[in-house]
Order: C-alpha cells, then sequence, then structure tokens
C-alpha cells in the first residue's frame, strides 16, 4: 500500500538509552524492527518525537496518543512514561500491540496482556522474525478491535460498560483555557529540566568552560521566558513579541533547552495567529 495512504501506528517507548544500554539502541528498535511490522502491516510508524505541529507540544502528542487508530508499545525497561502512555490508551480501549525486549521482567498489572519478546541483540535473522511477528500482531489486533473482541482490551477482560470519552470543547473561551493550562504545565516542564542542567554544568564548570558562559546567561534567558508567558496570561500580544524577539537575539549561540524556550515560545505564537485568538 502506499505511504500516504497508510494509518498511524502511534508507537509507545523509550526514547532515549537508558544506563547499561549502547547509544542508539532503541533508536534501532525502532529504524529496525517497529517501523518495517508497521509497513508490512499497512501502518505507518509514528514516534512522540517525530510529531511536528504547531500546537501545544504535550496536547498534540496525547491527541496522537489517543486518537492514532494502531499503537505499539514497547515494554522493555519498565519506562515510566511508557507505562502511563499505554494506561492512556486502555483507557480510551484503544488497540494496542506490546512488545518487549527477551528477559524484560513482566510487569504485574499488564501481565494479563500479551506481549511479544523481540532479540535484544537485534541481530538479522531475528530482526527478520521479529517483524514479521510484530507485523501479524497488528493485522490480528486491528481484525479484533474490528470484529469488536478486544484483543489485549483491558476493558473487554474486566467486562467494564464503557471506555473513556474524550469531551469535545466547543466553545474558544473554554480552549483558551485548556491551552493556557497546558502551556503553564509545559513551563514548568522546561523551568525544572533548566534548573536540574544549571546544577549538572556547575558540578563540571571547570572542565567546559564554553558551557559555564552559556550557564551564565541562563537567568537572562528564563527571565524573558518567564515575562513571555506573564504576558501570555494577560493576553497581551505585543509584549509576548517583544520579550521573544529579545530572547530569540539572545539565544542565537545558545544550548539546546535555550533553543528549546525559543521554540515554544515561537509555538505560542504560531497557535495564536493559527486560531485566530483575542489577545
Amino acid at each position: 500500500m502506499a505511504k500516504n495512504s497508510q494509518q498511524e501506528c502511534f508507537i509507545i517507548m523509550p526514547i532515549s538509552d537508558p544506563k547499561d544500554y549502547d547509544k542508539g539502541h532503541f533508536k534501532r528498535v525502532y529504524e529496525d524492527i517497529i517501523t518495517p511490522a508497521c509497513d508490512k502491516a499497512d501502518y505507518k510508524a509514528v514516534r512522540a518525537d517525530e510529531v511536528e505541529e504547531t500546537d501545544i507540544i504535550h496536547l498534540s502528542i496525547l491527541k496522537k496518543l489517543i486518537e492514532a487508530p494502531m499503537a505499539i508499545c514497547d515494554l522493555s525497561t519498565r519506562n515510566p512514561n511508557v507505562l502511563f502512555e499505554l494506561g492512556l490508551r486502555q483507557a480510551f480501549d484503544k488497540p494496542v500491540v506490546l512488545i518487549q525486549e527477551k528477559g524484560t521482567e513482566r510487569i504485574f498489572d499488564v501481565s494479563i496482556l500479551r506481549a511479544y519478546d523481540y532479540c535484544k541483540e537485534l541481530r538479522y535473522n531475528d530482526v527478520l522474525n521479529d517483524q514479521e511477528a510484530i507485523s501479524k500482531m497488528l493485522k490480528g489486533t486491528e481484525k479484533a478491535f474490528v470484529t469488536g473482541e478486544g484483543f489485549n482490551s483491558v476493558i473487554k477482560l474486566l467486562s467494564l460498560s464503557q471506555s473513556a470519552q474524550i469531551k469535545t470543547i466547543d466553545d474558544p473561551n473554554e480552549q483558551f483555557k485548556m491551552q493556557l493550562f497546558q502551556m503553564s504545565s509545559q513551563m514548568d516542564d522546561i523551568s525544572s529540566e533548566l534548573r536540574s542542567f544549571r546544577n549538572k554544568e556547575k558540578s563540571y564548570s571547570s572542565r567546559y568552560r564554553s558551557d559555564k558562559m552559556i550557564l551564565e546567561r541562563k537567568p537572562n534567558i528564563e527571565m524573558f521566558f518567564d515575562q513571555f508567558m506573564k504576558s501570555y496570561k494577560m493576553k497581551d500580544f505585543e509584549e509576548m513579541l517583544k520579550y521573544y524577539e529579545i530572547a530569540r537575539m539572545e539565544c542565537s549561540v545558545g544550548s539546546d533547552l535555550e533553543h528549546k524556550m525559543i521554540s515554544e515560545m515561537q509555538h505560542i505564537l504560531e497557535n495564536i495567529k493559527m486560531n485566530k485568538m483575542k489577545i
């Protein structure tokens, strides 16, 4: 089937490499096993870090997680974020295929669900076998979902009367409040990440002088970001633009985290423009 006609399969899996794993391990699992398996079953694999929409980042990912016709969840490493996303998917009774690398200890709360064990070593023949097996599971899960059998469905296994539902919000003011709440949460995440990054940089400042120079500018970038968000809450669009431009100039040679903050400001401005909000 042509790629542009494929339905999306949202991939729930570790993004970064945990301790004791080779660099890029889960990237190879995604590219060598999961993506080809999806192709064989006429699905397009989509991972959280590939979601690129001019919207609130967390909200876009959650929408993909809940609304995607199919999902694959990799339980390897027992990652808390992975388990949280799996819980959301199950709450809405959406089809999901569970996989994990061989040797992964079974998680009690999901042990009633079937999971496929793939080979961690990623040997050529094993990769081909894993692709085929996961592809068949995708097709089987799709068929069971369409017929109402509820393959790997906690809702069906527990005979619950109904799954969770997304409330439709038509009121523009309520939509704006929801977006503001999401952005406040995003700001808290970035601020927390910034504090963690700053503490790490302090411990290595004697070894990395260039990073220390960037670190010394971070309070300014954070200040501009805070002022930008305050202006957002006050619906002062001109002030938002002002702090965005100042921060962008200050961050021209900044760290990845600083660029992430600038990108978040840009997302907000584009979202306001796209939805023609009254600021």
